[in-house]
């Protein structure tokens, strides 16, 4: 389920927190019904916080396909659950696509970059004291490589990069208490990142080319 942190991580833009809920959900209901953990209390659950992030942002007319409430009967849950899930991730996909086609692109100064990676080499330090599974350890660490690397290429994918921040806090927000250092970490990594979006390095202009003169044109050009 979402926390109130969860929330206050989602990015501004409607659409884009739509579809990180939708991975959240994803995370969180494959392992839970793998383990028998995932009743109909947990599903509503779902479907409300999603329904009311669609209800808040006047989202209806996209998302038309999620807005059927859920049975209260144990018989037809189950496959509604199941069609909400699939018309779910049909919308992820193409929120992600569009996302993509419309992505932001930034130049990161090296300011920047060096309090990134210190951010991220501390964040590495706290999930290898967490007492978690090695599959979400390395889940995270896959997730750190990703980061590290896309904040280092010339232009930086911002929208990319804030997706891979919050699905780093979604993969480690069931640790407890031993989560409000990492969770400090994520939100300056966050706020970092968003500004370097908001404020945008100008881009360099070289100087104009100057065009070789031939002289002997010139002189034949002279009326004396």
């Amino acid at each position: 389920m979402l926390t109130e942190d969860d929330i206050q991580n989602l990015p501004d833009d409607p659409d884009l927190a739509l579809a990180i809920m939708a991975d959240q959900m994803e995370s969180e209901v494959g392992p839970a019904m793998a383990n028998n953990e995932f009743g109909m209390t947990e599903g509503r659950t779902w479907w409300g916080d999603i329904q009311a992030h669609i209800n808040v942002h006047r989202m209806q007319d996209r998302y038309q396909l999620l807005a059927p409430e859920p049975p209260g009967d144990q018989k037809t849950f189950w496959s509604w659950f199941e069609k909400f899930r699939q018309n779910l991730r049909h919308y992820r996909t193409t929120i992600y696509f569009h996302q993509k086609r419309n992505s932001t692109s930034v130049v990161l100064s090296a300011k920047y970059k060096k309090r990134v990676h210190e951010l991220l080499n501390e964040i590495r330090q706290l999930i290898e004291k967490m007492d978690i599974s090695i599959d979400k350890r390395d889940a995270i660490f896959r997730l750190i490589a990703r980061l590290q690397s896309e904040v280092d290429r010339e232009r930086t994918d911002i929208q990319g990069v804030l997706h891979m921040i919050l699905e780093v806090s979604g993969v480690v927000k069931k640790v407890g208490e031993d989560a409000k250092p990492f969770v400090d970490r994520v939100r300056e990594l966050f706020g970092i990142v968003t500004e370097a979006r908001d404020n945008p390095e100008p881009k360099k202009v070289g100087k104009p080319e100057q065009k070789k003169i031939d002289k002997s044109t010139l002189d034949d050009d002279i009326p004396f």
